[in-house]
């Protein structure tokens, strides 16, 4: 049933194609750095406890939609045992802010950054 009305059932067909003319591209190396600083060095608001400045977005088939920036503890890294934890998802623009009640004071971190395209 669809806007147009009831119809028959299609008749299941099989299809295949040709052999690949060339190899997939190559997909990006990793993103360039980013750069954390402390958001009090830089005098803004009260939340925010680290400013990141993000590299462009890669351009191309295989390019960059977005960013995200994952966190643990340097502690649960060095016990080995610990899974990334999502600061910031889906950003594209060259300043992220992350924000105070994400991050404890009291704690070191170690920060990645994540490049997505339309694959994932």
């Amino acid at each position: 049933v669809g806007p147009a009305g009831e119809s028959t059932t299609s008749e299941v067909g099989q299809g295949s194609t040709g052999a690949a003319l060339r190899a997939p591209a190559r997909p990006f190396g990793p993103p360039e750095l980013a750069t954390v600083t402390s958001a009090a060095a830089h005098g803004n608001a009260c939340d925010v406890a680290m400013l990141v400045q993000l590299p462009s977005l890669r351009a191309g088939c295989t390019g960059d939609e977005f960013w995200s920036i994952e966190f643990m503890s340097a502690e649960e890294m060095q016990d080995g045992v610990a899974e990334w934890n999502v600061a910031l998802a889906h950003e594209t623009s060259l300043e992220a802010a992350i924000k105070r009640e994400t991050l404890q004071d009291t704690t070191a971190y170690v920060l990645r950054l994540r490049a997505h395209n339309s694959l994932g």
